[in-house]
């Protein structure tokens, strides 16, 4: 992700690209509030455009492939992933995760005001709004 982000790449003054086996064996090793803080940290050092778009996903819990859930007739868990990323920047500004299966609308109210609150966020488009 970071060679799309080449503006984060000089604000954090790298001159190259970790490979991506350092970057994945580091994050195994923080905790997600750690991980929030330092998205938090440096999201600040970038000047706030006001404009930003939210979305969620899903990611699997476990490495499967459906067919093979399917087959063994397993019940695996999936972790739901909801972003606000600046659009002139690409920097991700916050950013929630849940196991639960909580609808988008409990999930966005929060963290629209939350990204108002701290980045000065004037325009969010997503998806879908009800």
């Amino acid at each position: 992700m970071l060679i799309q982000m080449p503006r984060i790449c000089e604000a954090m003054e790298l001159t190259g690209v970790p490979d991506f086996t350092t970057m994945s064996r580091a994050m195994k090793r923080l905790r997600s509030k750690v991980l929030i803080v330092l998205l938090y940290m440096s999201a600040s050092t970038l000047p706030a455009s006001g404009k930003a778009s939210i979305d969620a996903t899903g990611f699997g819990r476990r490495h499967s492939s459906k067919h093979y859930v399917k087959r063994c007739s397993m019940t695996l868990g999936s972790m739901k992933t909801t972003l606000i990323i600046d659009t002139v920047t690409l920097m991700i500004l916050v950013v929630h995760m849940t196991a639960t299966r909580r609808h988008d609308t409990r999930i966005i109210v929060p963290l629209a005001t939350e990204a108002k609150r701290n980045f000065g966020i004037k325009v969010m488009p997503g998806d879908r709004w009800l």
